[in-house]
């Protein structure tokens, strides 16, 4: 049984998943919010150099669960 393919404006997909990144970028940024978020949650410097270790995992995995979120949104228009 092959898999469906799925009619789905492909470019479209792509177009959100950079500007939901975009977003998500700017949104934790210091021209947004990074010193209210940082307050708030109570992160130390060192907290913030020490959880960049991990930043190339954290944002595959936020890239890939956006596309995933995009695509479905995609597929019920």
């Amino acid at each position: 049984m092959a898999l469906p393919l799925y009619d789905v404006n492909y470019l479209a997909i792509i177009i959100c998943l950079v500007v939901h990144m975009a977003l998500g970028f700017l949104w934790y940024s210091k021209v947004l919010f990074q010193e209210a978020w940082v307050k708030l949650a109570k992160i130390s410097d060192a907290q913030m150099r020490q959880g960049s270790d991990n930043m190339g995992k954290t944002m595959l995995i936020a890239t890939v669960a956006g596309f995933i979120l995009i695509f479905m949104l995609a597929q019920s228009v």
